[in-house]
This record gives C-alpha cells, structure tokens and sequence, in this order.
C-alpha cells in the first residue's frame, strides 16, 4: 500500500514518523530514500523519540555509519551516505548489520545504495521516499 503525506515542518515530519513508528516491529528493516537535506534524519529523530529515547541525542551516523539505540523498541540507525562501492556496502551489512536483524528496528538512510541487495538476500523492507517540494515542505510516500 502506498501512502504520501505532506509535511511543511520538521516538527510535521517528526509527527508523521511518530505514526509510522507504531506500525514497526523489531525485526524490520526501514529504507529512507531522498536527497540530502529532505529530512531523513528529522524523521528518525522522530521515530527514536517514539521509542522513549531524547532524539537530541541521535544525530545521523555519517561518520560512524551506525548507531544503537535501546528503548521500548531497540532501534539501529545506519547512514550510508559515505558508502559508494556496492562491495563495501553489502560487505558491512553482512558484517555489521546481520546480528541485529531480528531483535532492532533497522533504519537505513540513503538506502537505495542497498536495494539490490537486500531484493537479492529476499528481505523483506519498507520504503519511505522523500521529495522537497519547497524549502519548508516535503511530500513523503510510505511503501
């Protein structure tokens, strides 16, 4: 099913991954896709505060690539931003992510960089696309 919302903030934004947050499951896997500054990160924050942990603690793992969070659901935020070769990216999933599959929520910004490979491994993930309509406004499609 395919559902696109419109937000006109970060706090909108922050609200609408509140929502999605009490669909998920551990065991999830979550594919953000968008371009930079379309407000992935926000989203998350979003969904780690739903969790019961202060999103101001959360910032995007460009750096660090993933990062942990234990709450009411166990959340793995992972950034693939600097991650460009198709090797380096399956190589760390196997490696990095694969223990955390069945007992976190994984949450994958820029994750079309691992579409292919997750359609490739058969699993299962849900999208959410961002679009920027405007400097304040964002339309979200959840797949």
């Amino acid at each position: 099913m395919e559902l696109s919302i419109i937000s006109e903030s970060e706090d909108q934004t922050k609200q609408i991954a509140k929502k999605f947050y009490e669909k998920l499951q551990e065991g999830d896997i979550v594919l953000l896709i968008g371009q930079l500054g379309c407000g992935k990160t926000t989203f998350v924050k979003g969904i780690i505060e739903s969790a019961g942990i202060n999103g101001q603690n959360c910032p995007s793992p460009t750096f660090i690539l993933a990062q942990e969070f234990k709450g009411d659901k166990n959340i793995l935020h992972i950034d693939l931003y600097r991650l460009n070769n198709k090797e380096d990216i399956e190589e760390f999933f196997i490696n990095q992510v694969g223990n955390y599959l069945d007992s976190y929520i994984v949450i994958i910004e820029w994750g079309e960089k691992i579409l292919d490979f997750l359609l490739k491994q058969k699993l299962l993930f849900k999208k959410v696309v961002f679009e920027i309509k405007d400097t304040n406004t964002r339309i979200l499609t959840l797949l």
